[in-house]
């Protein structure tokens, strides 16, 4: 695929964010955005303190082979509200 700059992930409703040989350096600015944040629960830390961060609270859980992303997403496509109070809360943290 091609490249995306960060302005244009930021118009999508739904960001996924992975952890590599380190912490997902993409998880401050998602969480920054208007756009729902999907990961599996970080296992590094940071500075940003994300072993603080609340599955359903500050992001959206997924399974460690991201099988059930279209679940989630089918999900929150129909509870518009529910995905509002993670991002809003997720823009607090």
């Amino acid at each position: 695929k091609p490249y995306l700059t960060i302005a244009h992930q930021r118009q999508f409703r739904y960001i996924v964010s992975l952890e590599g040989n380190d912490v997902a350096t993409n998880l401050k600015w998602i969480m920054s955005s208007n756009s729902l944040c999907l990961m599996p629960p970080p296992t590094y830390e940071t500075w940003f303190a994300e072993a603080e961060l609340e599955a359903d609270v500050h992001y959206v859980p997924l399974a460690s082979d991201f099988s059930d992303v279209a679940d989630k997403i089918a999900y929150f496509e129909k509870h518009p509200a529910e995905a509002q109070r993670i991002i809003t809360a997720a823009n607090a943290y």
